[in-house]
């Protein structure tokens, strides 16, 4: 491709008439004559700025953050849906405060009448508030074989409804005999009902 240097210097002679006319018409006429097209210039290039490109920018930032955010989202979506279904499957195995507070009583007695155990004593449920649980305990005593004590803790170890064997002591009575102290407890979900 040729260079035109007739083109070259007629566009150079072009601009440096046109400098000298604006710098004819500026020693003439004053700043002050051009006011308004500064004004005007100004606003054109101000107007745009403030109403378009900074919101546009506020935008994009606010989008970033979104996008920030969804991104965190999803790196621990798994983990955070698989602490919520753990949490559902235990609040599933606390029994409802519909139990009432004899229930974990109940449920012992019962389950040492299937192993024919007749309990001596059964103290009454204690209650600790602890958040928007109740933990409520009590405390049995009986006499069994150790295959009885065995078959009932079993049970009462996978109950449809959590329970828990805080202690258990087992103390040999005769040549068959045991005698058994255990402390069981539960936790309740919401609950009505003082502490006993």
């Amino acid at each position: 491709m040729a260079i035109d240097i007739k083109d070259i210097d007629r566009k150079i002679r072009h601009f440096q008439r046109d400098f000298s006319d604006t710098i004819f018409v500026l020693q003439n006429k004053g700043l002050k004559y051009f006011q308004r097209v500064w004004l005007a210039a100004f606003l054109i290039i101000f107007v745009p700025y403030k109403f378009f490109y900074q919101s546009m920018g506020n935008e994009v930032s606010s989008l970033g953050m979104r996008i920030k955010t969804a991104r965190a989202a999803n790196k621990y979506a798994k983990t955070y849906n698989d602490a919520m279904e753990n949490l559902l499957v235990v609040e599933r195995r606390l029994p409802p405060a519909s139990k009432g507070t004899g229930w974990l009583s109940d449920i012992s007695i019962s389950s040492l009448k299937d192993e024919n155990i007749t309990p001596d004593s059964v103290s009454s449920v204690h209650q600790v508030p602890s958040g928007k649980l109740i933990k409520e305990s009590i405390s049995v005593d009986f006499e069994a074989k150790f295959p009885e004590i065995f078959t009932w803790l079993y049970k009462i170890e996978h109950n449809r409804y959590l329970i828990h064997v805080d202690s258990l002591q087992i103390k040999k009575k005769g040549l068959d005999e045991n005698r058994v102290h255990c402390t069981l407890s539960t936790l309740i979900q919401g609950g009505s009902g003082g502490k006993s």
